[in-house]
């Protein structure tokens, strides 16, 4: 044989092994013969992949060798034997095969499920080709930066290949074209590096200079579809809040989903620069831009890294390193992969997720898969062990140890498979109730893919394995004489292996449980927590472009309308609502010098004369606002304020905003409330007398119908600026809005919770079904020996009880410990009180007595002539 044509070393090796001697000869010649033609007619490569193509297909019962030598490995029909086997066994003991399979099928769809969900809060900006070398740049408590900060990492970071800088143009802008208008939710300046940085893709247009020029506009597929359809914008004209004019200039494919980037349109950078006056895009202490940098390799990433410390003395010349290091405002960076799930900053660009919830959910797909695995190998070593006679008979008959084992291991991964093919059904069947209740859209397609396919192939191999290995090897080994005296005694070694599952898998359900309820009391505790103001029975009302100009000119009047409804009871104005996060800003008493180490930022609210009793805000001195007094600045602050600002006797002090320029006297003091959610601390509060930059209409409701307050401030609005939009939030509804991942969490919990007990009482049913078989006659001697059926249910159920009274015990320090940790995110929680541990573990009980209850009772009224008539 020429070299060129050279049978494959690894298909010839495999057929030489596996080939019966006496056709292997005749087989290779025939192989290497049409290997040749092949090689000549269609070349080298095309004759080793149908080479190996045969070799495989000759891999067949008739033409393999025996393994042992001397007989055919043609195990055919042994196989078809134990399948039969199988299936007859299954047939034979429905009601326990099937618990275990739906049962081991619910801890599988769960954790499916559950995978499914991490695997989409794990891609956070995964669809960026560059994102492992993106950083974004801020320090240690804000997201955002002040926008000099460009050039000067441009200048003084070299390591950098590319640095961007984006701002935000608005939230909630109305955009009108001459056809369309609507509200589009959020939009910002970024530069040309931006779009290189993030590889967007232009659909129409291709700008290069176009970036660089002012009032110019990039709309994304989603927001150019909703006000062009299928044609192309570019060129096209759209115009923001009636008031500013904007080109198109290009289309780009939408932004991922899973990324912190929620960006709806572009406007070019020069743009930010004609709108702001230049006192403040020259503020290095304005925070209001986000600031990314793109590195080439990790040795860059580790210099920038190391150099910027000292970067931010150079950039605050003003202010000591001693300054700049006690209020930890060093430059930092921060990769845009940890962003979704480590970062919660001031400022951030939209809400993000927390790596704490990672971690719970994770655990929920553990122990679900856990408690369902536990379940199926428990109940499946009890019906294996049942067959000992069966053993013992097949022995008898010449059956060798392995075949006993490979037997036991087929029936365990046949009904693994059956549980999975099940699991994959619910998964689909479950899908789409599943993704409203965590308000995430996953998709079944993702469970198509090579990994989840690899950890569900790896699941069921290990489950069959691990279900399969005890009977298989334990039950196998015993002698004949054994096997066919009795069965196991329950009081033997495997006795002690399936009340040691027992145990755990009831101490990670009555965990779930402990969990459960403290989600539930600390909910409860936010949605009942006064707060220091009524938040019932309360609507913001949103001011857009004419709506905004009509209400600042016209407001006595436009107030006195909607007042002629009997169920609005107060209007008012403010910037913002509770559950906003508030501006930041430098206010300190007048005459003393703000630096970094005397006086930190306070939170700021600009509000008019009528916001405090709309809000059921009470004075604790002074007075409220006055319009016709308070024509300058005026300030109301909360007690943490005073504290902060060291004032003694706040009331007719006068105060300097040094971030807007405004200077005023304190005219009142409120007490603190929770205008934050209850994950923080109560901050300084200053409330600034300014209707003018207010952003929201607040509207105080009575009655039970708000529906037709509604309908009439709608037409009032529209009345009064035809053609506007009418946007409205309930503040309840608003304020349970920062609670989202914790209300998903207590929901899907609750749910998983309840399927890890059911799988665990599966488990425990086919348990109390097997240990009343076992002990029928010992309960019908005890019976015609005198013994009443308390007592018979009292005997069976005294070692479950046992078990159960073990699991509370391991499960509810371990519990307590999760609780408290979880519990650690929220500055104001409830405390964790005995009876929680205690009521569950109660419920455990119950729920253990009622599902052992159906055999044992049974049992206990069952004819002691039926069970000792074959005696």
């Amino acid at each position: 044989m020429s070299k060129n044509t050279r049978l494959p070393k690894l298909p010839l090796r495999f057929f030489r092994w596996y080939c019966h001697p006496d056709y292997r000869e005749d087989i290779e010649g025939d192989l290497t013969e049409r290997f040749e033609k092949r090689t000549e007619e269609k070349g080298k490569h095309a004759a080793k992949l149908r080479f190996t193509k045969e070799v495989i297909q000759l891999f067949r019962p008739g033409i393999i060798r025996s393994l042992d030598g001397g007989k055919q490995l043609n195990h055919y029909g042994m196989f078809k034997n134990y399948l039969k086997i199988a299936f007859r066994n299954i047939s034979k003991q429905r009601i326990p095969s099937l618990l275990n399979i739906i049962g081991l099928s619910l801890g599988i769809a769960s954790s499916l499920l559950i995978v499914l969900h991490l695997k989409q809060e794990l891609s956070y900006e995964k669809s960026f080709p560059q994102a492992d070398h993106i950083y974004r740049i801020s320090n240690m408590e804000w997201a955002n930066y002040s926008p000099p900060l460009k050039g000067f990492l441009q200048s003084h970071l070299p390591e950098a290949k590319l640095v961007s800088q984006i701002a935000p143009f608005g939230s909630d802008e109305i955009i009108r074209t001459e056809l369309y208008k609507a509200e589009v939710p959020s939009g910002y300046y970024a530069d040309a590096e931006f779009f290189k940085m993030f590889n967007l893709k232009f659909i129409y247009g291709k700008p290069t200079d176009a970036l660089q020029a002012p009032f110019k506009v990039i709309l994304t597929r989603k927001v150019a579809t909703q006000f062009f359809g299928d044609k192309d914008p570019v060129g096209d004209v759209v115009i923001f809040n009636d008031k500013w004019d904007y080109e198109v200039i290009g289309v780009v494919e939408d932004l991922p989903k899973n990324s912190h980037l929620k960006i709806d349109y572009f406007v070019t950078m020069p743009t930010f620069y004609k709108h702001v006056d230049e006192s403040w895009t020259s503020n290095r202490q304005w925070m209001v831009t986000y600031n990314f940098a793109l590195f080439d390799d990790h040795t860059d990433i580790d210099k920038a890294h190391t150099k910027l410390r000292d970067l931010t003395y150079d950039y605050f010349p003003e202010a000591t390193q001693e300054e700049i290091d006690d209020h930890q405002g060093h430059l930092v960076m921060y990769p845009i992969r940890d962003i979704h799930l480590h970062s919660q900053r001031e400022q951030e660009m939209s809400v993000n997720s927390d790596i704490s919830l990672v971690y719970i959910f994770s655990a929920l797909a553990m122990f679900i898969i856990l408690i369902a695995c536990v379940n199926f190998i428990n109940v499946f070593t009890t019906q294996a062990i049942k067959r000992t006679k069966e053993i013992g008979v097949r022995k008898v008959l010449g059956a060798r140890r392995v075949q006993l084992v490979v037997q036991f291991l087929g029936e365990a991964f046949l009904m693994t498979f059956l549980a999975a093919g099940l699991a994959i059904v619910l998964t689909l069947l479950s899908l789409e109730s599943y993704n409203k209740l965590i308000e995430i859209p996953l998709s079944f397609s993702d469970l198509w893919t090579v990994e989840h396919l690899q950890v569900l192939g790896a699941l069921v191999v290990t489950v069959g394995l691990l279900s399969g290995t005890y009977p298989a090897f334990y039950i196998s080994q015993q002698r004949i004489q054994s096997t066919l005296k009795s069965q196991k005694a329950p009081g033997s070694a495997s006795s002690f292996l399936r009340k040691s599952l027992v145990v755990f898998q009831f101490a990670i359900s009555i965990t779930m449980m402990v969990g459960t309820a403290v989600v539930y009391l600390q909910m409860k505790y936010i949605q009942e927590k006064d707060l220091g103001f009524d938040k019932e029975q309360v609507i913001g009302i949103k001011f857009y472009g004419e709506f905004r100009k009509h209400v600042e000119q016209n407001w006595e009047s436009f107030c006195h309308e909607l007042k002629q409804h009997p169920a609005i009871v107060k209007v008012a104005r403010a910037s913002d609502l509770a559950g906003d996060r508030l501006s930041a800003e430098s206010v300190v008493p007048e005459g003393i010098d703000p630096d970094w180490e005397d006086f930190s930022s306070v939170r700021v609210m600009r509000i008019d004369e009528n916001y405090l009793e709309a809000m059921g805000i009470e004075l604790l001195e002074g007075r409220d606002f006055i319009a016709t007094k308070d024509t300058s600045a005026a300030f109301i602050l909360n007690r943490q304020a005073i504290d902060v600002l060291h004032l003694s006797n706040p009331v007719g002090q006068v105060l300097q905003n040094n971030t807007r320029q405004r200077k005023g006297k304190v005219v009142g003091v409120i007490d603190d409330f929770h205008f934050a959610a209850l994950h923080q601390e109560i901050e300084p509060l200053v409330l600034s007398y300014n209707p003018y930059w207010a952003r929201r209409l607040v509207i105080k409701l009575k009655g039970n119908d708000p529906q037709k307050a509604l309908d009439f401030l709608e037409s009032k609005v529209k009345t009064a600026v035809p053609g506007t939009l009418f946007d409205y939030i309930f503040l309840d509804d608003k304020l349970d809005r920062l609670y989202k991942a914790e209300n998903n969490m207590h929901k899907v919990v609750n749910i998983f919770s309840l399927l890890a007990i059911l799988i665990s009482c599966l488990g425990l049913f086919g348990l109390s079904a097997y240990t009343a078989e076992v002990r029928t006659k010992e309960i019908g001697i005890r019976k015609v020996l005198g013994a009443k059926s308390m007592n018979i249910i009292s005997i069976m159920t005294m070692d479950f009880t046992k078990m159960i009274l073990i699991a509370i015990i391991i499960a509810l320090p371990m519990s307590y410990f999760i609780a408290v940790h979880w519990l650690d995110d929220f500055a104001f929680r409830i405390g964790l009180s005995w009876w929680i541990f205690a009521g569950v573990g109660v419920l455990t009980l119950m729920i253990a007595w009622l599902t052992m209850s159906f055999q044992t009772v049974k049992l206990a009224n069952t004819n002691p002539v039926e069970t000792l008539r074959n005696e």
